[in-house]
Order: structure tokens, then sequence, then C-alpha cells
């Protein structure tokens, strides 16, 4: 919330730190035009392939629902495509220079990657490219897509740019929220949720709560939403059929988180591949010197494994 609170102190009487904050202003947007012209790059050469994608959350959201994109800070950029479209994708990354990391799990449960580039100036650039809206299964109900049906013009971006409808972002928001950080929800990510909810009509939120309703994100939406009034005074109008909305999250212990997604899973089989892929997730994801056995590499992530799932 740095940028935000420094803007509001600029506008008002800074005193003697005028002059400080104002070129830390200065330095962050430097970073923030180099962060959108990367980006930028990127979704013209998806374009120019014939690739369709959207950007989602923090780096729409900083020009959809800030007033400057460098007053909504964000560590990487999200960018949706379909998963028939994920290899084409990364393909062009790697052309224009990015790396992609090494995956970071098996893919049945790692529904995105990682890719880096590294900049003239030395500046570090982060691109998630997803090919569902969470590594959650319930992102199932929310398909790129009928996303990118419903995608809005990202202008400010670049004139290509396309971003998720304010219905379909806050749906996002709420079960970003609830699926990967129920321990520590960031202010920043709740003030993302107000904006959100608070620009659209009580029709519209509705809507968002009819959509929560039958895709199971119901009680995602109804602590986040709770959260957010509390902070916030979110209005809360329109999301009746979420009540009671709860300030409680659900349980940060990743046990419980696991039970919330084998709950959602269709049948046993999946349930069990879903399992098997947590367990023996590909080689080249397992921490640990890179050359040595498989085997005893799995042996030690299974040691780790109960203390994990308590924590």
């Amino acid at each position: 919330m740095a940028g935000l609170l420094r803007e509001a102190a600029l506008r008002g009487d800074a005193g003697k730190h005028r002059g400080a904050l104002h070129e830390a202003a200065l330095v962050d947007a430097a970073l923030d035009a180099r962060r959108v012209a990367v980006l930028g790059r990127a979704l013209r050469a998806l374009a120019a392939a014939g690739v369709p994608a959207l950007v989602f959350k923090g780096a729409a959201l900083a020009h959809s629902h800030y007033p400057r994109p460098d007053l909504r800070p964000r560590d990487d950029s999200d960018v949706l495509v379909r998963s028939d479209h994920a290899a084409v994708a990364g393909a062009v990354l790697a052309r224009l220079g990015f790396e992609a990391a090494p995956p970071a799990g098996a893919a049945r449960v790692m529904r995105q990657r990682l890719f880096r580039l590294h900049d003239h100036a030395g500046g570090l650039h982060n691109l998630d490219l997803h090919w569902a809206v969470s590594n959650s299964v319930r992102g199932d109900a929310l398909s790129p897509r009928e996303l990118l049906a419903r995608s809005v013009p990202l202008a400010g971006l670049t004139p290509c740019a396309r971003a998720a409808c304010d219905e379909d972002a806050l749906l996002i928001a709420c079960l970003h929220l609830d699926a990967h950080h129920p321990d520590a929800p960031r202010l920043l990510w709740l003030l993302d949720v107000h904006l959100l909810a608070a620009g659209l009509a009580p029709a519209a939120r509705a809507r968002v709560a009819r959509r929560a309703r039958s895709g199971g994100l119901a009680p995602a939406c109804a602590w986040v939403l709770g959260a957010a009034a509390a902070l916030f005074g979110t209005p809360l109008d329109g999301f009746e059929e979420l009540r009671p909305l709860t300030l409680r999250p659900p349980s940060p212990r990743r046990a419980a988180q696991w039970w919330r997604e084998l709950r959602n899973l269709p049948h046993v089989r999946a349930r069990a591949a879903w399992l098997a892929a947590h367990a023996l997730p590909p080689p080249d994801a397992l921490r640990g010197a890179p050359h040595g056995p498989v085997p005893l590499r799995h042996a030690r992530r299974w040691l780790r494994g109960v203390s994990h799932l308590l924590r």
C-alpha cells in the first residue's frame, strides 16, 4: 500500500518529506513503465502468433482500477491462455528472450509456468503464463475460453490487451485469496476486491453471487467479501445469496486445503490422480541436487510432507 499512502501524502501536507516522497514516486513510475513495456511486447507477440491472451489479477487491475499503474505494486504479470495454446505461447515468450523456470509440480496440479526476462538495465520481469485461472480445481468453474469471450479491452496497457470483465475478475480475486492465501490476505488484495465489488451495480453483484453458488465458489466469496467490507466498507447489496458473510477464513493448514480440493473433484479416480501428482511430481520439480537419485529425492520430499501438511 506504500504507493497509495505516498500519493495521499503528496496531495496533502507532506512537509519536509515531500522531496523524498516525490523522488520515490518517480522511481516507482520508471520501474513500472519498464514492466508495462515488457508485458506489452509479450502481448503483441502472442497476438501476432494467433494466441488470444488475457491479462488478469494485479497486472490488469493496475490499469483498470487504480489512478496510475505504478500505484498497484505487483511481483509478476499474470497472463491466461487456453490450454491448447500454452505450448505455442511458451515458444513465443522464449523467442522474446524469456527463460522458463523449472516446473513447480506436476502438470495436473500446477497449471501455470513462470517465465523470466532480464532487461537491458538489469531489471527482472516475471510473467506467469496460466492455462487455468488457479491451481485450485475450483478454478475450473472459470474456463479460459469463457473468460476470453467475456473479456474487455485494456487499451491503457497496449491496444491488443484484454482483461477479465469486472464480474469475472471479482470471482478470480476471491478464489485467489481463498485457495492460496487464507492465512495472510494482504491488504492490497482486499482493496482489489473492494474496488471490483464497489464498481458493480447491485444486479451485477447478484449475478456474481449466483455464479459463485453454481460454481462452488460461494464460501470463498463470502469470507473475502466480508473481510473487504470490514476494512473498506465494501457495499454488499446484491450479494444476499452469499449470506451469511463471515470474517472467518478457512483453515490455513495444508491438510485442510487439500481436503477442500479433494472434495471438489468429481470422482475417486480423479482424486487418486490428484494425490499421485502431488506425491510423484516430475524430477525437475524436486528440490535438492538436480542430479541426485530420483528415489532419494522423492523420499526426502515425503519426509518433509508430514510437517508441510500440518503447517
